[in-house]
């Protein structure tokens, strides 16, 4: 009987030793669910440069990290994207002018970067006196193209600044056609290259507008033509 005592204890320890190995542990899931949108933004404590925006929280399975408040334009807008981040469910803007409008909404997003469906937009002024001045017409545009075969063509155009009573915001470059304006590029700075817009062999012509902070559009340049032509061949 005692012979028999020490195999049984050896296979009992051997039997739970590979139970235990063939137990890993359980495997995370990964987190795929977005947190829910956030609630509809209240702008509150307007200055001359910003205010406060407040919203209702995002819920989440794991937990929301950061909220983005960005701007939201309809199609074809001229207005520059902007945004900013926010650990909490509101946020103080400060780097506003006096009377900018600007239409935002704000996105939440968790730690697996899974982002929410945007919250309702809306639009705020900042304070200040109304802004219903346009800005001086730029000046006439400089232009220059370069092509790499018929249909490959970029245009740089370069034109002296608008002037403002609060700031310019943008520019906008048209095509001057039978049809009217078609806006091809905006710029924040005094120069924009254009590309898919010309081939070799046909004249364009170019004027640029300004627009400021209160979204007042100055009259437009005076035009620029340019036909684009293929560089000559090396030898």
């Amino acid at each position: 009987m005692l012979g028999w005592a020490r195999p049984l204890a050896v296979l009992v320890v051997t039997a739970v030793t590979v139970l235990g190995l063939a137990s890993p542990a359980a495997a995370t899931e990964p987190d795929t669910t977005p947190p829910t949108a956030p609630g509809t933004p209240v702008a509150t404590d307007l200055t001359d440069h910003g205010f406060t925006l407040s919203w209702a929280p995002s819920t989440d399975a794991v937990g929301v990290v950061t909220y983005r408040v960005s701007t939201s334009e309809p199609p074809g807008s001229l207005v520059p994207y902007r945004a900013w981040q926010t650990p909490t469910n509101s946020i103080v803007i400060t780097d506003l002018v006096p009377a900018e409008r600007v239409n935002l909404w704000v996105r939440a997003y968790d730690a697996a970067g899974n982002a929410s469906a945007f919250s309702p937009r809306v639009s705020v002024t900042t304070a200040g006196p109304a802004d219903v001045t346009p800005p001086s017409a730029p000046g006439a545009p400089q232009a220059s193209t370069t092509c790499t075969s018929v249909a490959i063509c970029l245009v740089t155009l370069s034109w002296a600044p608008s002037t403002d009573d609060v700031g310019v915001m943008v520019y906008g470059v048209q095509e001057v056609t039978v049809y009217g304006g078609v806006v091809l590029g905006t710029s924040t700075t005094t120069s924009v290259t254009i590309s898919g817009a010309v081939k070799v062999g046909y004249t364009y012509s170019f004027v640029v507008f300004a627009m400021d902070y209160g979204h007042n559009r100055s009259p437009v340049s005076a035009a620029v033509s340019v036909t684009p032509v293929l560089p000559a061949a090396a030898g």
